[in-house]
């Protein structure tokens, strides 16, 4: 049947194709705009599915209306009450034609946004990284630091609603499982598990949680595991008004956990709206099938977490057994490396090589297998940087290894905390900036990272920051008073800024057992030379304790003859690392004036003793081995040998405060007196004192042979009078709080 040519005529002499278009056009760009602003006011994608109804309904109405009416100058009337000749349509299409084009110009602005829009390119490694230095190519990742406005999420600890409470450690592992797959997705900021986890157990509101944590998003649920079976319900809800964006539950087997992680993670990254620069979640290479191995590695990995000594032992333990259950299951392997690292490093536990070589072989077992995660990476890091004491080329390896695990993964909270240590040792004062920027990015990962936030306010506090570092580890101390390195830090903190009776009164207060109680007290007695107290506190730390080990090393340093101490020296420093134990040694070595002594046992000690030359890298906190070894070289008649090391000392503390854990104090008063500059000396020492140094002058300025020529020079005594003065202006608050808590017996 032929349609009259007429009724097209008529439909745009009457403009109602032209209207069709517009709203078209206008329905498209009202979509384009729901689908911007919805997500952001928290509505789903079904309020986009009622707007799209209500404009199918309102076409048909909206082009009758067109054919049924017309705009006259007059107002609006009927089409057929409208003679031809009065009629204005064509004005009105014209007037329409503008509002098409204008819409057309818009809706191509959308087009254009979502079709041919250039993602912001992901910063190279050079990008990523600037800056450089004499030992190190030290480079920070500005887009991680300077990031705030990433996509985020945290990831509460699932409760445990199984009978057996026991399988705690379950729902814990889950969680930090995928907190871990999560942490991979490109553009996504995951909170860190320590900050995650702190709100485990606390009736705390989302909102509040959302805010402390800095985070967009919450992911929490419950775990209820049974046999071989577990149900897991996950929900996500925006931190910003508590609205629940997803939720699911998944009744899986323990077989099939793995499966279940990547699905939720899944569907968490598509709620959140995130455009992944990947297909999709980057998940492990490799993971295992054995649902015991895994079982395993979980208490494992809830075992090394505590960081206390005895539970890092039972995790290395439990690392083994499982990678036994399944010896081609990669991450427990990179886990018992990271752990015989830090068992090593924190508690002394065995040797350097030993640690070195079980951490290599676990490391190149995993790399075999194929799985080089970010986490391995880090791991390499390490390695490479405790190796590094003995091999410094090690310290470039190390430097690699980490860049690469942030490259890997940007949110991988240890990389920056161990890139940061080794800058910290690098020797290099031009890191200070950069390992701090380093510490800020860890934090703004995980704020509760008790690992960053202590080295945090250590490191301001090395760099001569002292304001910042006091304020930063008292709210630490005050948020987490169960944690108590945070309140021996803070007591550290005042011991290097001298302020000896603040120091003791959080000594005190601290576990008997607790290695830096031990510390604290110990060095405070030194700068009073008060040995006999020292002695007296050794009986009250309790046997088979970090602190008791290290009680026992000072009693054995200042209980020994001269020629035991001699052997001691030769035989027994070369048995540990224990840097303090090591310089007490030194000095008492330096009263009997045995100084071929001192020089072969700085030479062929263990690597932190050894590396004297400031040329090479992690001699951070040795001024003590490096003027001691500059004193017995000097004094051994090396006059060439010992001007050369007293000006490499001079530039390298050039940048160093003269207070702080890493501050100079007075080291180098004894290199101007090598260099025979007596005048500079003497500066030297007025400057230090100035500053408040008092540290260690009892037990080793006091004496010491290269301040001979000085000691009566009235500049020297005047200001010996000042340390002295407020030594003593200290002594007696230090013994009462001592004696009150039953430390020591002996008075003043």
């Amino acid at each position: 049947m032929a349609v009259n040519p007429g009724f097209f005529e008529e439909l745009k002499r009457r403009n109602v194709l032209k209207v069709a278009t517009a709203f078209a056009v206008a329905s498209f760009v009202i979509l384009q705009i729901c689908d911007i602003v919805f997500p952001a006011i928290g509505l789903s994608d079904d309020a986009i599915g009622f707007v799209i109804i209500a404009l199918v309904a309102l076409f048909p109405a909206l082009v009758t209306f067109a054919w049924m009416f017309e705009f006259t100058p007059v107002g609006l009337r009927f089409t057929r009450q409208v003679s031809i000749k009065e009629s204005i349509t064509s004005r009105t299409g014209r007037k329409i034609d503008f509002v098409i084009i204008g819409l057309l110009s818009l809706a191509l602005t959308f087009f254009a946004y979502q079709y041919f829009q250039i993602p912001d390119p992901l910063p190279t490694e050079t990008d990523r990284i600037a800056g450089n230095t004499s030992l190190i190519q030290t480079r920070v990742a500005p887009s991680v630091v300077d990031e705030d406005t990433r996509p985020s999420v945290a990831v509460l600890a699932f409760v445990n609603m199984s009978s057996d409470k026991e399988n705690e450690y379950f729902s814990d592992g889950l969680s930090e499982e995928l907190l871990n797959v999560l942490a991979k997705t490109k553009g996504l900021r995951v909170a860190g598990r320590t900050s995650s986890f702190f709100y485990k157990g606390k009736n705390k509101n989302l909102t509040e949680i959302g805010k402390e944590l800095n985070v967009d998003n919450i992911l929490e649920g419950s775990v209820r595991k049974s046999g071989n079976q577990v149900r897991i319900t996950a929900q996500l809800v925006s931190a910003g008004d508590g609205f629940h964006l997803w939720s699911d539950t998944f009744d899986r087997e323990i077989d099939d956990i793995f499966a279940v992680q990547d699905e939720i993670s899944s569907q968490v990254v598509m709620a959140m709206k995130i455009a992944l620069l990947t297909d999709g979640v980057m998940v492990a290479d490799r993971r295992t099938n054995n649902s015991e191995a895994y079982d395993v590695y979980l208490r494992a990995k809830n075992a090394l977490y505590s960081r206390q000594f005895d539970a890092v032992l039972h995790a290395m333990d439990l690392y083994q057994l499982s990678s036994s259950l399944d010896p081609e299951y990669a991450t427990p392997r990179i886990e018992h490396a990271a752990a015989r690292l830090i068992a090593y490093n924190n508690n002394n536990y065995g040797t350097l090589d030993e640690a070195s070589s079980i951490a290599k072989a676990e490391l190149d077992k995993a790399k075999s297998l194929g799985f080089e995660t970010s986490d391995y990476y880090a791991t390499l890091g390490l390695y490479h940087n405790h190796m590094g004491y003995v091999y410094p080329g090690n310290f470039v390896k190390a430097e690699a290894a980490y860049l690469k695990a942030i490259a890997v993964n940007e949110n991988n909270v240890n990389a920056y905390i161990w890139y940061s240590t080794l800058l910290r040792e690098s020797g290099d004062h031009n890191n200070d900036e950069k390992e701090i920027q380093l510490l800020e990015t860890a934090l703004r990962l995980d704020p509760l990272n008790r690992v960053a936030n202590g080295n945090y306010g250590v490191s301001l506090s090395q760099h001569g920051r002292l304001e910042e570092a006091e304020s930063h580890l008292k709210r630490l101390a005050h948020l987490d008073p169960e944690y108590h390195t945070y309140q021996g830090n803070v007591g550290i903190h005042y011991l290097t800024s001298v302020r000896l009776e603040e120091a003791i009164e959080i000594a005190v207060k601290l576990p008997s057992t607790d290695r830096q109680k031990a510390y604290i007290a110990s060095t405070t007695l030194f700068n009073y030379n008060d040995i006999d107290a020292v002695l007296d506190l050794i009986n009250q730390v309790p046997v088979e304790s970090e602190a008791y080990e290290y009680m026992q090393l000072l009693e054995t340093t200042w209980n020994a003859p001269r020629v035991e101490l001699i052997a001691e020296a030769k035989v027994h420093l070369l048995q540990t690392d224990e840097e303090a134990y090591g310089l007490i040694l030194i000095n008492r070595l330096m009263q009997y004036g045995e100084y071929d002594v001192i020089r072969r046992l700085v030479e062929n000690a263990l690597p932190k003793m050894a590396l004297v030359d400031p040329d090479v890298a992690g001699a951070r906190y040795l001024d003590g081995s490096r003027t001691a070894y500059l004193t017995a070289i000097y004094k051994l008649g090396q006059t060439e040998r010992s001007k050369l090391l007293a000006k490499k000392i001079l530039a390298f503390n050039a940048g160093v405060p003269h207070m702080g854990i890493g501050g100079k104090g007075a080291a180098d008063v004894l290199c101007y007196q090598v260099l025979g500059q007596s005048e500079k000396a003497i500066q030297e020492f007025l400057a230090v004192t100035r500053a408040g140094w008092l540290g260690y002058y009892g037990d080793g300025y006091k004496d010491h042979p290269l301040m001979d020529e000085l000691r009566d020079e009235p500049r020297i005594l005047g200001a010996i009078k000042k340390i002295e003065d407020e030594l003593n202006r200290q002594k007696e608050a230090v013994y009462e709080k001592l004696n009150r808590h039953n430390l020591i017996s002996s008075s003043i």
